[in-house]
Parts: structure tokens; sequence; C-alpha cells
């Protein structure tokens, strides 16, 4: 995709969204993969570590699909202004936009491309209405060639097309599956044949995917017994203008649910929440399996657009030889797994586990954290893993280590990048090594009974604050002895105090370093600026309130940083619900300008100030996020004169992550002095 230039360019992403799976684009050509993560498409090239970002949608991507030929992704969302995009996997372009699929409903359930490229198919999300399913002719129109809405009342979740005729589709919902035929001139003709336990000896339990088989009368419904619900009719149902499937008998084929059900061109493939792949004659004989991948519950399983490689030494089975193209599963647990398929009878129990391509968070993430002095990231999240990343050198995962049956909410590095604290849910929090991850204190402090929201340390890394969700401040304090190469060591900490401060949640701690020692400031919801008396707080006396500073009569304060030491007077920048910037003074508390704040991003909950020397010049950048997950800059240039700050006339080109938003638009909210 062309880059525009902008002052924010994505520039790699780390994880997938597992719900959907990552799909293998790897081909005679290239190895690539291609997975969603939030509203950005990404292609990932394994032999060149090279990501292409796809861009374009507004909402989070909640569905996608890939081509049999690999050469076209298609990629929908749901929300305002929901969209369909159809994407060239070569270039990284989007081929056609399909705004509004269905403009009665708020976005897309599913999406599928036939197996000729030539046509996509959507059932909606709807708003209230009934949901409806659409045919377009993507390369010739935007306009959908037949819509209808959906007779069965079981909610569609999945829909995929008949790799034999693309004018018939599949869906399915947890009870119903649909067989839908289409034409241009006649429209959609759905059915939706009975299922339930008077046909069976057993009731047949929720549907998860649905196939047709190739060249067959049949199709399959996988379903979460570990079953597989064979379709059938007859081939003059086939011929007509209708299909009139009928579920003739289930085939138990896992002891655990089935996710997954696709075909090569000479089996049926499963994979189920038991992290087993199993392949099956089109009679459903087993003929190979692979039950020691050991990466977890599979989401979706993926095939390369290869030939199958012959392999002279193996011994063909009472099924005839074996011939399958490698694959790739991705996982509930975040993990995408390469599998060569003649590993499924090798002798070695640790290659038939597969070759391990991505490691991702599998919960929410919470913790991102730099380190201050190199191209190193970490992350952190609900699923308790800490993974250590180097973002410049291949992006390549350094170290990671695994907290069992604990959530990671906060991480912060202190300003030497030797040490890394992380706080949990339960309100402990540790001190690691940053290089290993190791403890580098004797188990854990357990000082807060809530989530431990944000962690801060003091400049001379001696103090380091923690924010939780009890609206509690606590101080811990480092050991004073250095080390033999004259830095602090880090395996001697202990609580100083606590306080509850504020009686509604914290927006922002901060330290300040001054001549007279550290000085340290919380902001709260409850309108307040805390300053706390580290000199005179003590393990007896506790964590000691200097001042408590009223900054707001009506707005709710979201955060505040340091403004960078450019004047005579200390500044800081305090923001709030009512789009305002506030600029104080940190001595006196006195306000000394307020400014318009950014409105696009909706209250801004995360400041943080940059100061960039060049010759002559001060670059001061103010980056905010805001709560409907816009990032931005605004800022200023100064001219260094004589040893202050003069504001230039004109402010550099910035604006944020909103590509829509315009130069003019960011001079209009610049700081000025």
């Amino acid at each position: 995709m062309s880059e525009e230039k902008t002052s924010l360019n994505l520039a790699w992403v780390f994880g997938f969204n597992r719900d959907i799976g990552v799909f293998n684009l790897s081909d005679s050509g290239r190895d690539a993969l291609f997975y969603a993560a939030a509203h950005v498409g990404v292609i990932t090239e394994l032999n060149s570590d090279r990501q292409l970002h796809l861009l374009g949608h507004t909402s989070e991507i909640k569905c996608a699909s890939v081509s049999q030929d690999k050469k076209w992704v298609v990629t929908a969302d749901q929300g305002v202004d929901s969209l369909i995009i159809v994407w060239d996997t070569i270039r990284a372009v989007a081929q056609k936009t399909i705004a509004q699929p269905f403009p009665d409903g708020v976005g897309t359930e599913a999406v599928a491309i036939s197996s000729d490229s030539n046509f996509v198919v959507a059932i909606s999300r709807p708003s209230g209405g009934p949901q409806q399913a659409a045919v377009w002719d993507w390369r010739r129109s935007e306009t959908p060639i037949v819509i209808d809405s959906i007779n069965n009342k079981d909610y569609q979740r999945f829909v995929r097309f008949n790799d034999s005729n693309s004018g018939q589709f599949i869906s399915n919902g947890h009870k119903a599956a649909v067989f839908w035929s289409w034409h241009p001139a006649r429209g959609l003709d759905q059915h939706s044949p009975p299922l339930s336990s008077k046909y069976f000896r057993h009731n047949v339990s929720k549907l998860s995917r649905s196939m047709f088989l190739p060249d067959k009368e049949q199709a399959v419904t996988a379903t979460h017994d570990g079953d597989l619900v064979l379709w059938e009719w007859d081939s003059n149902a086939l011929n007509s203008d209708e299909m009139r499937p009928q579920a003739i008998k289930t085939i138990r084929l896992h002891d655990q649910p089935i996710l997954d059900v696709t075909h090569t061109r000479d089996h049926v493939v499963t994979a189920g929440a038991d992290g087993f792949v199993r392949f099956y004659d089109f009679g459903f004989r087993l003929v190979a399996w692979y039950e020691e991948l050991n990466a977890g519950p599979i989401v979706l399983l993926s095939f390369a657009n290869k030939t199958p490689e012959f392999d002279p030494t193996e011994q063909a089975g009472p099924l005839g030889a074996f011939h399958a193209v490698e694959f790739i599963v991705s996982t509930h647990r975040g993990t995408v797994v390469s599998v060569d398929p003649h590993i499924h009878d090798d002798s070695d129990p640790k290659k038939r586990e597969g070759k391990t391509l991505m490691q991702c968070q599998d919960r929410p993430v919470h913790a991102v954290a730099a380190h201050p002095a190199k191209n190193a990231v970490v992350i952190g999240g609900y699923s308790g893993l800490i993974q250590y990343y180097d973002y410049t050198s291949g992006k390549k995962l350094r170290n990671s280590r695994k907290f069992e049956k604990a959530q990671i909410q906060s991480m912060a590095f202190e300003p030497s990048g030797r040490c890394l604290a992380v706080g949990f849910v339960n309100g402990h929090v540790k001190f690691l090594s940053a290089a290993t991850l190791k403890d580098v204190t004797t188990g854990s402090f357990k000082t807060s009974h809530a989530a431990v929201l944000d962690i801060v340390f003091s400049n001379n890394s001696q103090y380091a604050a923690i924010a939780d969700a009890d609206n509690c401040v606590c101080v811990y304090k480092c050991d004073e002895d250095l080390s033999a190469d004259g830095g602090r060591n880090f395996d001697k900490w202990e609580l100083v105090g606590k306080h509850r401060s504020h009686t509604k949640p914290i927006t922002g701690l901060l330290f300040m370093e001054e001549l007279a020692g550290q000085r340290l400031m919380s902001l709260g919801e409850d309108r307040t600026l805390v300053e706390y008396d580290l000199a005179g707080s003590s393990i007896t006396k506790g964590l000691l309130i200097k001042e408590v500073t009223n900054v707001e009569q009506t707005a709710t304060p979201t955060a505040f940083v340091r403004h960078p030491r450019m004047f005579k007077e200390d500044l800081l920048v305090i923001t709030s619900d009512q789009y305002k910037f506030k600029l104080l003074t940190s001595s006196t508390k006195t306000v000394r300008k307020t400014l318009l704040a950014p409105t696009y991003a909706g209250p801004l909950n995360k400041l943080v100030s940059c100061c960039q020397l060049h010759a002559f010049l001060c670059f001061f950048w103010l980056c905010y996020f805001g709560r409907i997950c816009y990032i931005g800059m605004v800022g200023r240039v100064f001219f260094l004169c004589c040893g202050a700050a003069v504001q230039a006339p004109e402010l550099p080109r910035s604006w944020g992550s909103d590509r829509k938003a315009s130069n003019a638009h960011a001079r209009a909210h610049a700081l000025p002095p």
C-alpha cells in the first residue's frame, strides 16, 4: 500500500485477532500470512520478515476470507460507516471498497469469496430487523447482484461458497444451516432443512462451520459434539434451480468440538478444540492425524497454494499414499504453527509438534512499556504472559515469561532500563530484571487490594509509585547501595507507605526532579491534584500528603504531564473531559493558560511529552491517546536564543492517526508557551 506522508505511520503490529485466525498466503513464489489486528489487516512475509499493512477500516475487522489462489483477501467490519474491502495481497492495496453493504444493519457478520475470485457473499449483522444475505460481482459493481432477508430465525454466523459451483453457498448459525442458490435473474433461493432429535438417535449440538464437498452432491456441518452432519441430495436437485438437501447422518470424528472443517482435493480435514488435525477420505475413513501439536484449541486451518510434494520414502497405507500440502493452524492460545504434512508418522515426537511461527497474547493486552535506552518493548496482558520484543532487529521475540493464574494490568521500566515493575489485577507488584524477566526481589509486594493501574519511577530510580483501582497511591523505595558498575541495586525494595488520597479514580501519577529532591503528584477524577511529602514519609510515618489543590470546578481531569523545562516557571499540562488543555505552574498551582484540546479523539486519557533539540530549534510534541481509540500529536517549535525559549511563528506539519485531520486543525490545537 502506498504510504501517505504523515507524522504517524504504522510500523509494526504485534499479535492478531485470534477469533478470526491466521490465513496462509503461501504459494510457489512466497511464504506469507494474513491476519487482522483491530481495524488493520496485516500481511507478514516470513522470508523477508516484512509486514504490509492494509489500512482502510475505521472499525474493528470482524471477519475475513482468502481466495484459493491467495491473490485476494476480503475483510469486513461492524460499526459506523461499515465496509467490505477486497485487497490485492501482492501489492497490498484496496481493489474494491463497498461502503455500507447493508444499509439496515450495523455491519457484516460473515464474509466469503468464491473459488474463482469473482464473487463475494456476506451475511449482515442487523440493527433490529432480520438478517440479510447478499452477493456482489465485486469486479464490476459495488451494488449487490442479489440480496434477500434470511427466513430462518437462527442467527447465521458463518458462510462459505461451494468451491465447485459459485452459484451456491451455505451458511449456518448455532442451530440451523441454510443452503443458498442464486442467479441474477431469479435472485436468491434459500432452504433450511430440519435438524432435530427425531431424525437422529441423539440431539445435534451447537453447529460451528459448514462446507460443500468438492464435485459431490454432499455437504457437511461441524458440531460442538465432535460430529459432522452429512447432508445429501440427488443429482436432479443439484442441477435444478433449488437445492433440497437432507441431513442423512452424523459421524463422530472428534471427542471435543470441531471448530474448523475444510477440504483438499482428496481429503476432508477437521480441526478441533482438542488441538488435533485429522485427514479423512471422502468416505470418512481416517488417513492421517496430527495430535501432538500442543498448541491449544484450533480456530482456523489454512493450506498453502502449492503442489503436494511426493515423499519417495513414505509407504502407502491401506487407503493409498498420503499426499498433502503444508498448512498452518492458529489457536485460541494465540499460537500459529506451521505443519509439514509428512510429520504425522515421524518417529521424533518433537518434529510432530510442527514449527511455531507466532506466539501472541491470548487475552486482552493491558500493558505496554518501551525500554528507555534500547529499541525494545514489553507487552503484557490478562494472559499473564510478558513478551520482550526488539522492534528494530527483525521484530524478534527476545524473551518471555508466563505468570500462571495471574493477570497483568500495568508495567514500567525504571529510567536506566535495568529493572521492570509489573502490576497485577490482584494488587501484587513484582520487580523483575529487564534482561532476564526474573524476579530481582524475593516474592512480590501485596500492598493493594485492587488492580494496579499505573506505575511510575523517579528520575534517579530511587522511588517507584503505583496507583490502584481503590484510589490509593503506594510508594516503594530502593536501597541506596550501588552495584559494582556504579548502578543502583534493584534487589532491595521496601514499602514507604500507602495513602487513599482520592475519592474517585486516579487519572495520572507523576514524579518531578528538582534541586530540592523528588516530587510526586497524583491527579484524580475528584478534581484534585495531590502532592506528597516524600522527604517526610517513611516506613513508620507512612506516605504523607504535602498539599491538595482543586484544579477544576466542573470538568473531570483525565490526564496530566509535565511540560519540558523551557521557561522560568515549571508547568504542568492538564487535560479534561471538556476538551481543554490547562497549563498550571507546578509550584503555586496557578493557571497560566487554557487552550482547546483535540475534539475528534474523545476525552484524552493519556499524555506523553517529547522534546527534541536540533541546532537552535527545540521541537516540543505532546502525544495523546483518546478514549475512542485515536492517537495523535500536537506541538510547537521554539527558538533557543541566549538561554531563553522563543516561540516560532510556524508549526511543523502534524496530525493524529485520523487521516482526515488537516494541518490547519493541528495548528489550531498547538500548545503555546
